[in-house]
């Protein structure tokens, strides 16, 4: 479902009926492009809690792929490549993801069978970094579309 955010990554993805949990496997590259500094995460982050969606509104160009995005309009996400959507879901935003104790904000994608959450790991105006939630640690980070 969510290849084209995992660029050239390899996903399986497994949902549990009656649960938000997913099961995924995941390969990426090393992110070249270094840190970005981290805002705070949870309730007193200024783009958490119901802000968490105006934050992430509109188009968002993977820092790895210029020919990869990602884009939020309220319910609906999409993934792009090379100008070609390729995928349509519907999108909830969370200040703190539901099932983890971190208290950490997120976003997830449902296609009617599937879920899949993404944990906002780091956030600036122009900068996004997220993990696929139950794959690798390593985090994708984004720019703004300006």
């Amino acid at each position: 479902i969510f290849m084209v955010l995992l660029g050239v990554a390899a996903c399986q993805t497994t949902g549990k009926s009656g649960d938000n949990t997913t099961t995924t496997t995941t390969t990426t590259s090393a992110d070249p492009t270094g840190p970005v500094e981290q805002a705070p995460v949870g309730i007193e982050n200024p783009h958490g809690g119901d802000n968490l969606s105006q934050y992430l509104k509109g188009r968002w160009v993977s820092a790895n792929d210029a020919q990869m995005s990602i884009e939020f309009d309220g319910a609906t996400y999409r993934s792009f490549y090379n100008g070609a959507e390729k995928t349509k879901l519907a999108v909830e935003y969370h200040d703190m993801c539901p099932e983890l104790v971190k208290g950490v904000p997120c976003f997830v994608t449902k296609d009617g069978t599937t879920t899949d959450r993404f944990i906002v790991v780091e956030q600036q105006a122009d900068a996004l970094r997220v993990r696929h939630d139950g794959a690798s640690e390593e985090a994708l980070l984004f720019k703004r579309q300006k």
